[in-house]
């Protein structure tokens, strides 16, 4: 209990029943029930069940082997971020961790995590402590000499303020062991498959159950790429992630990978196999993977030719005097009218087809989208603006039409076509327009930093759908 604080005023806590523990300062009350101290219904942020780590073995030893060197004889005081993967147990068995405090904002998952440490007869061998909490002001300063976690960059929908809070709550020396997805990585292996997938349907554009296993998994890379948010595994630019460290006052950021795979098949077969793909099809597509590694994986930094990265920072022992070169700055936007779409998005020109179908609702109107976006470049969402008001509609849902008929030649990127559906319904609150044909606008938004306007007719009729094709 006394590595947590009061969330409300930073107080700190003492047991006022078996079943209760309240501030000493400002006198509010936590259940604690089970050993699990809740002080997540008074934090800041909302209460829900996070992304869980597979539950994989020897995460520990993974995570030694990659640090090398830098491995500490002893991980002394230690925060663990997110339940699961079997990381509690061995942390507690491998003899390094002094005492161990479990975080994650469901109480179920610490329950679950509770259980498994006890049936591993771990439970009184070090001082440990479960808490639903984030990672926020529950914790006190300076408390703790290392820092872990397998899912908290990856979920996190603030990741400078996640690095600040580790930052202090770090005793100075500690160190913070963070793992996420490597961004670059996992857009080379999306690209990589998105072209093998290609070559299949040129090959046999027959229904197989297999391939359309694959093309739904490349739609959620694609959303968790490109539509990132809270409680998402989303892919981290570890070079962003390094510098914000930095600039949080770390003393030291590496980024080494954690489990070296520099041709992609590790990554293929385990993403096959979790998504149920037969044998005979995963033996064809990893028989196709070496014809691709000098396009995408022999590019990528040694640093990135890991499915996962592994973040080690260091916090210094003193104050440090450090000089930052000047951020970049943002590209102003421009818009393009129709004729000037190509120019925006890599020279080919923009193509869609999309459905729309607007509607009052109470307090509103109710926009249906359906439909598909190809570019030769990423196609982050279509923005509709009905009477001045804006809804986006993310481009990412599996389209292997567009791929079959659009782009049987790959002048565009296999990724984008396959991946280039648009299915959603926006709601535009407090819109209730006078008249039954609001003006309409539809652009895209590109990630070049750039919005192409589309044509179309200026007005939408309430009730009857209207088609935008470019």
């Amino acid at each position: 209990m006394n590595r947590f604080q009061c969330p409300r005023c930073k107080g700190a806590l003492c047991a006022a029943t078996p079943a209760q523990v309240a501030c000493g300062a400002c006198g509010t009350g936590f259940d604690a029930t089970n050993g699990i101290l809740d002080l997540a219904s008074s934090d800041a942020a909302p209460r829900e069940a996070g992304h869980k780590p597979a539950e994989e073995v020897a995460w520990l030893d993974r995570i030694a082997l990659a640090a090398g060197e830098r491995w500490p004889e002893t991980l002394g005081t230690v925060l663990q971020i997110g339940c699961g993967g079997g990381l509690s147990s061995a942390l507690i068995a491998s003899g390094q961790t002094h005492e161990l405090a479990i975080i994650d904002p469901s109480i179920a998952s610490l329950n679950d995590d509770r259980t498994a440490v006890e049936r591993a007869g771990l439970i009184d061998r070090v001082p440990v402590s479960f808490a639903a909490c984030p990672p926020g002001a529950s914790l006190r300063d300076v408390g703790f000499d290392t820092c872990i976690s397998l899912t908290a960059l990856e979920q996190s929908d603030n990741p400078r303020r996640l690095l600040a809070e580790l930052f202090r709550c770090l005793k100075p020396g500690g160190r913070a062991i963070l793992v996420a997805p490597n961004q670059r990585y996992h857009r080379a292996l999306g690209a990589t498959l998105a072209e093998i997938v290609a070559l299949q349907f040129a090959d046999n554009p027959a229904p197989d159950p297999d391939r359309d296993r694959l093309v739904e998994r490349l739609a959620l890379m694609r959303l968790a790429d490109l539509h990132q948010g809270a409680g998402r595994a989303n892919p981290i630019d570890a070079d962003v992630v390094r510098e914000t460290a930095v600039q949080q006052g770390f003393d030291t950021a590496a980024v080494l990978p954690l489990d070296p795979d520099p041709d992609g098949s590790a990554a293929t077969a385990a993403l096959l196999k979790r998504q149920g793909v037969g044998l005979g099809y995963t033996a064809a597509t990893l028989a196709l993977l070496p014809g691709f590694r000098r396009r995408y994986f022999d590019l990528l930094h040694p640093a990135d030719r890991s499915a996962a990265t592994l973040l080690w920072l260091t916090k210094p022992v003193g104050p440090r005097l450090r000089t930052f070169r000047a951020l970049p700055q943002a590209r102003p936007l421009s818009v393009a009218p129709g004729h000037e779409m190509a120019s925006l998005a890599g020279g080919l020109p923009v193509r869609c087809w999309l459905d729309l179908l607007a509607r009052r609702s109470p307090n509103g109107l109710t926009l249906t989208i359906v439909g598909w976006c190809l570019a030769s470049v990423d196609i982050l969402a279509a923005r509709v603006i009905i009477d001045g008001s804006a809804g986006e509609a993310a481009v990412w849902c599996d389209r292997s039409d567009v791929q079959q008929t659009l782009n049987g030649a790959g002048l565009y990127p296999a990724w984008n076509a396959l991946c280039s559906g648009v299915d959603a319904t926006l709601y535009y609150a407090g819109l209730c327009p006078e008249g039954d044909h609001p003006t309409l606008s539809v652009q895209l938004l590109i990630s070049n930093g750039s919005i192409a306007e589309l044509p179309c007719t200026g007005r939408i009729p309430l009730g009857e759908s209207v088609r935008v094709v470019a």
